[in-house]
């Protein structure tokens, strides 16, 4: 995921001309060369998703395609998700309400809390971080699987599950019975709506597998903490998650 500890506003000026605009002065907002918005003056909620790339030609929502995220919230942290119950409504939705490309390069940003005020500040438009709907144990799960390596959860839409294909063992137990049990724990997680709870990575035991690739040969991605199987989201995040 893209932890965004800071954030720079980039000035930058619009042609809308092609739209009876006008030029028009915005801010783009970065984080670690990362351009997380191309315009926040124009950022608008609906329906608690966001649409973060708006089009350059008139500025209007909807009329670029893509470019969309749902907002969450877990514990004091703002995460920007794609768009999943938007993209799942119907035929052709899931192009039109798709996430930015960087969201498969970088992850999906996880905002602090000051950081997301720092963003209010830019636009008060946008939510306090306390309104936001919680991440479910659903999209947690959709989360891992969008970062993970060689897809080796499979690929959405598809329901997150190991590929034993791509498997070759894991560092500590049998492969086989630790394999069953993390897919017994994406089954349930992914048809669970309960809200997350967040851990340290640092209380969680990592479950480390051995994949079939030269480039990426361990992944890391859960753990356990008390005996209860969690995510672990690059290391950082951990959430325990009932199965």
């Amino acid at each position: 995921m893209l932890h965004v500890t800071t954030i720079t506003a980039v000035a930058r000026e619009l042609d809308f001309s092609s739209s009876s605009g006008g030029r028009r002065a915005v801010t783009a907002v970065t984080t670690d060369g990362v351009q997380l918005c191309n315009a926040v003056e124009l950022l608008e909620v609906e329906s608690g998703r966001l649409q973060i790339e708006v089009c350059e030609c008139c500025g209007h929502r909807g009329c670029a395609q893509g470019g969309w995220v749902a907002l969450r919230r877990c514990a004091e942290f703002v995460v920007w998700v794609p768009a999943w119950e938007a993209m799942e409504r119907g035929r052709g939705d899931a192009n039109e309400y798709q996430p930015p490309a960087y969201f498969a390069v970088h992850g999906c940003p996880v905002f602090a809390a000051n950081v997301w005020e720092e963003l209010r500040r830019l636009r008060p438009a946008l939510p306090a971080a306390a309104t936001l709907t919680p991440l479910t144990a659903r999209e947690a799960s959709r989360l891992v699987q969008l970062a993970a390596p060689l897809q080796v959860l499979g690929r959405y839409p598809d329901p997150p599950r190991l590929r034993r294909d791509l498997l070759l063992g894991v560092v500590e137990g049998d492969l086989h019975a630790e394999a069953d049990a993390l897919d017994h724990c994406l089954d349930a997680w992914f048809q669970a709506e309960e809200p997350v709870q967040p851990a340290s990575g640092r209380s969680v035991a990592t479950i480390e597998l051995l994949l079939d690739s030269v480039e990426i040969p361990t992944w890391v991605a859960f753990g356990r903490r008390d005996g209860t199987i969690s995510l672990l989201l690059d290391g950082d995040l951990g959430f325990v998650i009932e199965a």
